[in-house]
C-alpha cells in the first residue's frame, strides 16, 4: 500500500528556517532589552559600593583627628574649607597650595599615618598605638611592635603628660622626663612641625597633616568611564621636610563633595547649629572643637552609571531638586535645620555638560560622630 506520509519540500524547509530566524531574533532583542537595565543597575551598584568601602579611610581619619596632640597646640586639628572666596583658614591655604577642585579641602592633624603601618628596621613607621612610661621604664605598650626590642632606636614617640601637655619627642623606649608620660608613636616619614611654611604641620610638636580633596585626573591617563566634570577623591599627607607626600587616589567619578558640622553651642548635649566651615564664629580653638563638635555629615555626588541613557532624566525622578533651591548648576542634597528654625541647604555642583542629566547619580551621605582625640 502507498504511504500517506509526506516529506517536507526544500521550499517548506527554507520557509520554516526563515521563520525560526525571525522569531529567534525577536526573542534575542527582547532578552537584551530586559537585561540592559539590570546591567546598568549592576554598574551603579559597583560605583556606589566602591565609594562606601573606600570612605572607611576618611571616616577613620576624621574620628582620630587630634590623636597624640598636646592640648596647647595652637593650630586646629580639624579644619574644613568650603571653597568660598572669603575663606583664609589653614585648610583653604592647603587647598590653594595643592590645587584642590573648588577650593574645598578637609585638613586633619594627628601623630600617625595609617597609610603606613609597617614595622621593620627599614620601615619603623608605627601605626596607631601608645606607650606608658612610669618615670623610669615602659610599663605598658599598646602597639604592633616591641618598642624596647630590636626597634628601640628607630621608633620615636611624642611624649605628653597625663594633663596632655607636650613634654618632648624621643625614642619610645625612653621617656623624656622622670615622671609618668604617655608616648604616641610618630610616622617618621610624615611628621613635621614647621607650621610657618606648611599649615598642615603642627606648630608646637611633630604631627602628621592629612588632607582630603578632589582633583581632576591626569590628562595623559583619563578615566574613560567618568564624565567630564567629575574628579578623583585624594588623600595626601605631609612629609618630614614640611612638604607633602604623593597623593593617594581613593575613589573616582565624584562631581562634588562637602561637609556640614553639627555643633552644640549652648552646652545641652544636642546639636543646635549647623556650619559648613571650620573655623568659624563658634569654633576658633581646639577647646571649642572638643566642647561643641557633635557630628559631621559628609556628602558626595557620585556618577553611578558608565554611559548616558537618552530616555533617562535624573532631575525628573525621585523628586531630585535640580537648579532650584541651590541655584543654577547645583542639586539639593539635604536640608539641615538649626534649633532656631534656620534652614541650611546642602548643595552639590553637578557637571556642566548637558549630558550629565542622562547619567545616573548617587548622593551619598556619611554621618561621623565620636571625636574623642581632639585635645
Amino acid at each position: 500500500m502507498p504511504s500517506s506520509k509526506k516529506a517536507f519540500t526544500l521550499v517548506e524547509l527554507l520557509i520554516t528556517l526563515v521563520l525560526f530566524l525571525i522569531i529567534g531574533s525577536a526573542v534575542f532583542w527582547v532578552i537584551v532589552k530586559v537585561l540592559q537595565p539590570i546591567a546598568s543597575t549592576a554598574g551603579e551598584a559597583k560605583q556606589t559600593t566602591s565609594i562606601e568601602l573606600n570612605t572607611d579611610w576618611l571616616i577613620f581619619d576624621l574620628k582620630h583627628a587630634g590623636y597624640g596632640i598636646a592640648a596647647t597646640e595652637p593650630s586646629l586639628v580639624l579644619s574644613f574649607c568650603n571653597g568660598s572666596e572669603s575663606s583664609t583658614n589653614d585648610a583653604c591655604r592647603v587647598a590653594n597650595d595643592i590645587g584642590a577642585e573648588g577650593g574645598k579641602a578637609l585638613l586633619l592633624k594627628e601623630t600617625t599615618n595609617i597609610a603606613d603601618t609597617g614595622c621593620s628596621s627599614y620601615d619603623p613607621d608605627f601605626g596607631f598605638g601608645f606607650v606608658l612610661w612610669n618615670g623610669t621604664s615602659v610599663v605598658y605598650q599598646e602597639t604592633p611592635c616591641d618598642v624596647c626590642g630590636i626597634y628601640r632606636n628607630s621608633i620615636k614617640c611624642v611624649w605628653l603628660t597625663p594633663k596632655r601637655l607636650y613634654n618632648g619627642t624621643g625614642i619610645c623606649c625612653n621617656g623624656t622626663a622622670p615622671t609618668p608620660l604617655v608616648g604616641y608613636p610618630i610616622d617618621t616619614n610624615s611628621a613635621c612641625d614647621n607650621y610657618s611654611s606648611n599649615p598642615a604641620c603642627c606648630s608646637d610638636q611633630n604631627c602628621t597633616g592629612i588632607v582630603w580633596y578632589l582633583k581632576t585626573t591626569s590628562p595623559y591617563a583619563p578615566i574613560t568611564h567618568c564624565l567630564n566634570g567629575t574628579y578623583i577623591l585624594y588623600r595626601r599627607t605631609t612629609s618630614s621636610y614640611g612638604g607633602f607626600e604623593n597623593a593617594k587616589p581613593v575613589a573616582d567619578c565624584i562631581a562634588d563633595w562637602t561637609i556640614w558640622f553639627g555643633l552644640d553651642t549652648d552646652g545641652d548635649g544636642k546639636v543646635d547649629t549647623w556650619v559648613n566651615e571650620i573655623p568659624n564664629s563658634y569654633i576658633t580653638t581646639n577647646q571649642d572643637l572638643r566642647q561643641q563638635l557633635k557630628i559631621a555629615k559628609i556628602y558626595f555626588l557620585i556618577q553611578a552609571s558608565y554611559t548616558p541613557q537618552a530616555d533617562y532624566n535624573f532631575c525628573k525622578i525621585s523628586a531630585n531638586d535640580c537648579d532650584n533651591k541651590c541655584g543654577n548648576g547645583y542639586i539639593l542634597a539635604d536640608q539641615l535645620v538649626d534649633a532656631d528654625g534656620t534652614i541650611h541647604y546642602v548643595c552639590l555642583k553637578h557637571p556642566s555638560s548637558s549630558e550629565w542629566v542622562h547619567y545616573k547619580w548617587r548622593i551619598v551621605t556619611i554621618p561621623v560622630s565620636g571625636f574623642f582625640d581632639i585635645p
